[in-house]
C-alpha cells in the first residue's frame, strides 16, 4: 500500500520531468557525434537557431536557479542548455574551419531579412 501512495499524480509528474533530462541529454548525443565528425561546414545546422535555443535555456537554467530554486529544473535545463551550446558550438567551429564562417553571417538582424521575405 505506501508504494501506492507514492505514485500520486505529483509524484509521476516529477518523475517525468526528470526521465525528460536524461532523454533531453541522450537526444543531443546524435547530433553532437554528426558534427564532432563533420568535415563539412555544417551548413544545414542554423546558427541563429541554435544561438536563440542556447540563450532560451541560459534563461531557463537561472529562472530555475535562482527563482523556482528546484534542483531537477535547474539539472534539466542545465543538460538543455550544455547540448544546445555544444551543438552551436561544434557548428560554428565547423564553419570556422572551412572559412565559410563571419561574425556578420551569424547576426540576429539577419533573421529579420529571412522573415521579410
Amino acid at each position: 500500500m505506501k508504494i501506492i501512495a507514492l505514485l500520486t499524480f505529483q509524484n509521476s509528474i516529477i518523475f517525468a520531468y526528470t526521465l525528460i533530462g536524461f532523454i533531453s541529454l541522450i537526444a543531443y548525443l546524435p547530433q553532437i557525434m554528426t558534427l564532432m565528425k563533420s568535415k563539412t561546414s555544417s551548413k544545414d545546422v542554423s546558427l541563429q537557431t541554435w544561438a536563440v535555443w542556447s540563450l532560451d535555456a541560459l534563461v531557463s537554467l537561472f529562472y530555475a536557479i535562482f527563482i523556482l530554486q528546484d534542483l531537477i529544473a535547474s539539472i534539466v535545463f542545465g543538460v538543455d542548455f550544455i547540448g544546445a551550446l555544444c551543438i552551436l558550438g561544434l557548428a560554428t567551429y565547423n564553419r570556422s574551419r572551412s572559412g565559410e564562417f563571419s561574425i556578420r553571417s551569424f547576426r540576429i538582424a539577419e533573421i529579420s531579412k529571412f522573415l521579410s521575405n
